[in-house]
């Protein structure tokens, strides 16, 4: 690049470039090479972000081998204050020269007039995201593969001269696919790109997220493997489960309803671009990793909460303190201008809800699955947050690959959950805080 030449003048050139070359291809040739570019690179980019979240984690609280949540729970008092303190100054300093510009979000690039999402500012903002996240911050880390994604899909579709109905398809495939690798959920990131990003469940938009989540998937796995994200306890789908499923759903609901209002309340606090916003961010650290040092699970995304559902490594006093503590912490993170998803904080609540249901019912003499129970009360709670029962109950079985079997009560307590909410809010409902 020469000397101030700006980078819109060279994409523009890039583009230029591309359309001379695409002349006389058919459009469903171009849509084909779009779905797979945008594959493979998002598989390469996600799996990136992945392995430098490892690393992150790795380097702030100074384990080589084990999960997160065994390197918080082996790490001294002071790193698990530290770590989170010191991340959020860190990305509080990024942001507060990033945000000087107003940055995109995914749903401006599936619009009914999409946008061309940057791929470089989205990336910066996307590698802050896995900072935060990776030393501690209470927030998803989701959002960063997601917006990437979404991105790099946005890129391909207007080097391969899409019409705006097909670049809206392929910008929330390409979303969905970031969600799929981080987790390797590749059905999630279909459904994810239908029903939250509005893609749609017709054939044409279900094949492009097919190929994209597919081919995105599949290329991260030399990376990140192709384990699940969770181990789930063998047992038996007794009784117990379903009526859960349905009977829970107000517990579900409520619990989702109070995340949301957190979420709500803590973005009018969010400060803005200025030597506020590290100050703030680091504050919010300081507040989480204070809180770690009892509850070495509430770090991070909220998987530690759902592993210790799964092992049974929890009393009940400990999950019914994280009921709160999850939400309350997230929003804390949020408040404090830290970015990220919302996806897997709501599946942490709601296993800890889960959890303690089946505690309580335990020391009444039940029979009660913690993990079952964990796990319905994780898609419950996601479904009444974030309104998508069909993703809801796809997430929540692909994350932990339970008997198949299970899908059927997942699917009744992501609609029940839903179904209440609706019914408590009616037209009254404003917007959602939005997912990075």
């Amino acid at each position: 690049m020469k000397a101030g030449t700006a980078p819109s003048s060279v994409w523009r050139g890039v583009v230029a470039g591309a359309a001379r070359h695409r002349q006389g291809w058919p459009g469903w040739l171009r849509l084909v090479v779009a779905m797979v570019v945008s594959g493979v690179v998002v598989g390469v980019a996600a799996a990136l972000l992945t392995m430098l979240l490892h690393g992150v984690q790795h380097l702030a609280f100074g384990y080589v081998e084990g999960s997160f949540l065994v390197g918080v729970e082996h790490s001294d008092p002071l790193t698990r204050i530290v770590a989170p303190t010191v991340g959020g100054v860190l990305s509080g300093l990024g942001w507060m020269v990033l945000r000087k510009r107003r940055i995109p979000r995914v749903e401006e690039g599936v619009a009914l007039r999409p946008r061309r999402l940057p791929v470089g500012r989205l990336s910066v903002d996307a590698m802050l995201q896995v900072v935060a996240v990776g030393t501690g911050s209470s927030i998803g880390r989701e959002g960063a593969p997601r917006q990437v994604g979404g991105a790099l899909a946005s890129a391909a579709s207007t080097l391969a001269g899409l019409p705006i109905d097909l670049r809206r398809r392929l910008v929330a495939a390409g979303a969905g696919a970031g969600l799929a690798v981080v987790y390797n959920v590749p059905l999630s990131g279909v459904v994810f790109a239908a029903e939250v990003l509005a893609g749609g469940f017709g054939p044409l938009a279900l094949l492009v997220s097919t190929v994209v989540c597919g081919t995105a998937v599949v290329v991260s796995w030399p990376l990140l493997g192709d384990a699940s994200t969770y181990v789930y306890p063998g047992g038996s789908l007794d009784l117990s489960i379903w009526w859960w499923a349905v009977l829970g759903a107000p517990l579900a609901a409520g619990l989702g309803g109070l995340f949301d209002l957190m979420l709500r309340g803590a973005e009018r606090l969010r400060p803005e671009p200025s030597w506020r916003l590290p100050l703030w961010a680091g504050l919010g650290g300081l507040v989480v990793g204070t809180l770690s040092v009892w509850w070495p699970s509430l770090p991070g995304n909220g998987k530690g909460i759902v592993q210790l559902a799964f092992a049974g490594g929890a009393a009940f006093a400990a999950f019914a303190v994280l009921v709160v503590l999850k939400p309350l912490a997230t929003s804390v993170s949020y408040g404090s201008g830290i970015a990220g998803g919302f996806l897997t904080p709501a599946l942490g609540a709601g296993a800890a809800l889960g959890s303690a249901v089946a505690l309580a019912g335990e020391a009444a003499g039940q029979h009660w699955s913690v993990a079952g129970f964990a796990l319905i009360g994780a898609v419950g709670v996601l479904a009444a947050r974030q309104g998508t029962p069909w993703f809801a109950a796809t997430f929540g079985w692909e994350l932990a690959h339970p008997p198949l079997l299970m899908a059927i009560p997942l699917l009744l307590a992501a609609w029940a959950a839903t179904l209440v909410v609706r019914l408590v809010r009616g037209r009254r409902d404003g917007p959602r805080p939005v997912e990075n």
